[in-house]
């Protein structure tokens, strides 16, 4: 008789997961890679409802999507971040416990006291009864305290806060930035995140993401006023792909030489900030992420930000 067992990967694996990619940009190169330039999708492509057909996984599939790559821009460890689902403190909405909801974002709940006039991050962490509605958001001047207890019978635990420059560039109406690990080493980091106020030890720091249940990432990238992509329906995400050059070049370090039809192949792992796709060997690397979007046009002199979000 075959014996069942009842397993369940717990959330930690998830942030562990999205935390072990960031960590992999110390020993790999990923770029985004935007792509379907000159091939439509249908005659109604441009209208305003047309959503294009779902991305497939198959070997063809993704053969195919390589072969259309127009470009590709490199993915710096500085342009990746965790990030949770955003709940601004809004006047008489009941909030979930354990939930996160943030602060100083809007006229209802402004906070000078935040460091840097960012956002502040907190948890509830009690409320007097499941349906009793928040009138009073927490401050983070009393962010020190084990928690915060509101007039309106909600206790709340200040996380951390958000700096300007990641409220600018990782935080949407749908998402915020949470630091990781890497985010966290040195006393500087653990101001700029606004947790100096915070009776936190190293353990407490290292595990904030963990104790968050953080499990995805957000990569943020720029189509720059002079790259050269006029317009694009296919965006990718590619680890370690080769680049190379039809000459011989004994100054290439690392090569790998391939005679076909008299000329020499000079390979060797792509590392510049950018490349045509006619500069990376096809199919090379690993391809994972695929986005098919409607037509998206790319005018010189605009600069472009393009954000993903990745779920563990």
């Amino acid at each position: 008789m075959t014996v069942r067992y009842r397993t369940k990967l717990p959330n930690e694996y998830f942030t562990s997961q999205a935390i072990n990619f960031i960590n992999s940009f110390d020993s790999n190169v990923y770029y985004v890679t935007f792509g379907r330039g000159s091939d439509t999708w249908s005659s109604i492509e441009n209208n305003t409802n047309f959503q294009p057909p779902m991305p497939v996984n198959s070997t063809l599939y993704k053969s195919d999507f390589y072969k259309l790559i127009d470009y590709y821009t490199k993915i710096n460890n500085t342009n990746i971040k965790l990030v949770t689902e955003r709940v601004d403190w809004q006047p008489n909405n009941s909030y979930d416990l354990y939930s996160l909801i943030i602060t100083n974002s809007t006229n209802d709940n402004l906070d000078i006291t935040i460091p840097n006039t960012g956002y502040g991050v907190y948890k509830c962490v009690s409320k007097s009864s499941d349906n009793i509605e928040s009138v009073n958001y927490p401050t983070y001047n009393n962010g020190g305290m084990a928690s915060i207890d509101t007039e309106d019978g909600y206790s709340w635990e200040y996380m951390y806060s958000i700096p300007l420059e990641m409220i600018e560039n990782y935080t949407t109406k749908e998402y915020i930035p949470v630091p990781a690990p890497s985010d966290l080493v040195t006393d500087t980091n653990i101001l700029y995140w606004g947790l100096d106020l915070v009776n936190y030890t190293r353990f407490d720091i290292n595990s904030l993401s963990y104790k968050l249940n953080v499990s995805k990432i957000m990569i943020h990238a720029l189509l720059s006023d002079s790259d050269p992509v006029s317009v694009y329906r296919q965006i990718g995400i590619v680890s370690n792909p080769w680049e190379y050059a039809l000459m011989v070049d004994q100054n290439f370090p690392d090569g790998i030489d391939s005679s076909q039809s008299g000329w020499k192949i000079q390979t060797k792992l792509a590392d510049n900030a950018s490349y045509l796709s006619s500069e990376i060997l096809q199919e090379t690397g690993q391809l994972i992420y695929m986005e098919n979007r409607p037509p998206i046009e790319h005018s010189p002199g605009e600069i472009q930000k393009i954000q993903i979000v990745i779920g563990f």
